[in-house]
């Protein structure tokens, strides 16, 4: 095992955990570390990328292939992950009738409440391609209402509900109401929004909605209050 006096000689980021392992050798004469709970490979200011590294950042001799703190190279990583996550989410549309589950029923429960009794085939495709972290409008659809009114977010991806595999379920959880409800005649005056698939198949119960749409819904109404 490495000894405290053994550790202190390798300068590492304020904060980082060391992991424990067996070794013969001093932890400051090796050229490079791996980390795999940290996903980290550490440089010995000795070696050629230790040297390069720590020339304009003496704290930091090492080098980062994953998440590492009070670092630039961190600080951009986490950016670019960021932004491709941001790419890849989804977004969607779920219908509930207020009489059934409302966005006062989902408040109630804690903002959190599994989505299910969805049997339209189209609408079960949609729900299996959803995934953590997706953001769906809250629709209240029926006669007297036919708006939006706020956001979940899915929670837990498909799972099926009884022993046939034939139904299923997300989980989700609320997000924030809409500052203003979007109702549905509404969205039909808006020339952005011409083509979407709410208008196309209004008797799916759940519906994709393209990144544009998503936008332009948020514009209209004020977006959204994202609850603690």
């Amino acid at each position: 095992m490495f000894s405290r006096r053994n550790l202190r000689s390798l300068p590492l980021v304020a904060g980082a955990v060391v992991p424990t392992f067996k070794t013969n050798r001093p932890l400051f004469l090796l050229k490079t570390l791996v980390m795999p709970n940290l996903n980290l490979v550490v440089k010995s200011p000795t070696s050629r990328l230790g040297k390069e590294i720590t020339k304009d950042r003496p704290k930091a001799c090492f080098q980062s292939r994953g998440r590492v703190k009070s670092s630039a190279a961190y600080e951009t990583r986490e950016r670019e992950m960021s932004e491709q996550e941001e790419k890849e989410k989804q977004f969607w549309l779920l219908k509930t009738e207020p009489g059934e589950w409302s966005w006062e029923d989902q408040f109630a429960n804690g903002g959190i409440s599994k989505w299910d009794g969805v049997k339209n085939k189209q609408a079960q495709k949609y729900m299996k391609s959803m995934k953590l972290g997706d953001l769906c409008f809250f629709y209240h659809s029926g006669n007297k209402y036919r708006r939006i009114v706020g956001v979940v977010s899915v929670i837990k991806e498909w799972y099926f509900t009884d022993g046939d595999e034939k139904e299923g379920a997300v989980d989700v959880k609320e997000v924030g109401e809409m500052k203003r409800p979007v109702d549905l005649k509404e969205m039909k005056g808006e020339d952005g929004l011409k083509g979407f698939v709410l208008f196309k198949q209004p008797r799916l119960s759940v519906v994709p909605v393209p990144k544009n749409v998503w936008d332009k819904l948020c514009e209209i109404g004020g977006g959204f209050t994202k609850e603690k």
